[in-house]
Formats: C-alpha cells, sequence, structure tokens
C-alpha cells in the first residue's frame, strides 16, 4: 500500500512543475508570463477544490447507503437484538470500550462480525471515490492531448529581466552615457554645454 501511494504522489511535483512553465511559456506576449503562471495556480486551485467537495459528497452518500445496507444484516445474524443496532453503528464508529459496552446484547463475537462488516461497507464507499477519481484523470488526459508543443520555445531567449534598485543604480553609475551629439557625458562636459575648442 505505502509503495502505491509512492508511486501515485511521486510524479505531483513533476506535473505541476510542468503545468506551469507550458501555461506561461506559450504566452506569445512573454512580457505577461508572470501573469499567465498565476492564473494557471488559481485555476489549479479552483479545480482541486471542486473535486475534493465531489470526492467528499461522494465519501458522505456511499457510507450513509453502505453502511445501513451491509452491517445491521450481519449483525442481527450474530445474535444482535433488532433495537441494538443504532447503538452498535454508533459504537462501531467511535470504536472505544465505553461505546461497546452501552450497546444492550453485545458480545467479543459480535463486535468482530461488526468491525469487518463496518470495515466493508468503508471499502464499497470508496470504490465509489476512485471510480469518479478515474473519470476525472481520463478527462485530464483527454485534455493533455491539446498541451501545444513547445520545444521551439525551449531557448536561450529571456523575454524580460527583473533589476532592483540597487542594480540600476549601478549600472547608471558604470555605464556611460551618451548625448544626442554622440559624445559621451564625463569627457567633454554635459549635452548641452558646448565641445571643447580647437585652435586653428
Amino acid at each position: 500500500m505505502l509503495a502505491l501511494i509512492f508511486l501515485t504522489n511521486a510524479p505531483a511535483g513533476w506535473l505541476d512543475l510542468i503545468s506551469i512553465v507550458d501555461a506561461s511559456i506559450v504566452v506569445k506576449n512573454q512580457q505577461d508570463l508572470g501573469t499567465a503562471g498565476s492564473i494557471s495556480c488559481s485555476i489549479r486551485s479552483a479545480i482541486t477544490s471542486i473535486v475534493s467537495v465531489v470526492y467528499a459528497t461522494v465519501l458522505t452518500n456511499g457510507l450513509k447507503t453502505k453502511i445501513p445496507e451491509m452491517v445491521p444484516p450481519v449483525l442481527v445474524k450474530a445474535g444482535l437484538p433488532i433495537s441494538s443496532i443504532p447503538a452498535m453503528i454508533n459504537a462501531l464508529g467511535i470504536r472505544t470500550p465505553e461505546a461497546y459496552s452501552s450497546v444492550p446484547g453485545i458480545s467479543p463475537e459480535i463486535i468482530d462480525l461488526g468491525l469487518v462488516a463496518y470495515k466493508e461497507a468503508y471499502v464499497s464507499s470508496f470504490r465509489l471515490v476512485y471510480l469518479v477519481g478515474i473519470a476525472f484523470g481520463a478527462l485530464g488526459l483527454l485534455t493533455a492531448f491539446f498541451t501545444p508543443n513547445t520545444d521551439h520555445l525551449l531557448n536561450a531567449k529571456v523575454a524580460a529581466t527583473l533589476h532592483n534598485d540597487k542594480t540600476r543604480i549601478d549600472e547608471e553609475k558604470t555605464e556611460p552615457r551618451v548625448s544626442e551629439r554622440g559624445l559621451e557625458t564625463g569627457k567633454f562636459g554635459s549635452p548641452s554645454s558646448p565641445g571643447p575648442e580647437v585652435s586653428g
């Protein structure tokens, strides 16, 4: 089980990185790549929230159906009085000695059989969640076929560079400024001052 959990979650970071990079790199105006990446993350968060609500709703509705359907017949067959079934189902959810001792007609055998039936009801409910997950996965796989090819965009071109104030000031100090006459300021004075006199 742990190995399957690792194998299913290991590619998550890789997939997230690829989706964010692709969403920003295909923008025609690369000056907006930050906006494109932010929108991509927002859309992903919104979809995740919706899917999480769907999963929780499916699981809750499944438990409400499967537990009353699968657990009471096993308890009655094991010898538990019908009047004690609601208290027993509540005790199976709490799973404490105090909860079990409050159920009339309880026995260790009934507890063991009830736990097995309760777990089977949970398994059956989670099966519905996994089926919904397969449907979402198939939809995501289908949309992946519409991802554009970005190989020609993976080059050394830098669309925009980030400079802080210190970098800008240092550049202004080290790089000579050229006046409209084409003369470097600092050698022959300011652009408005006349040039040096040349004797005849």
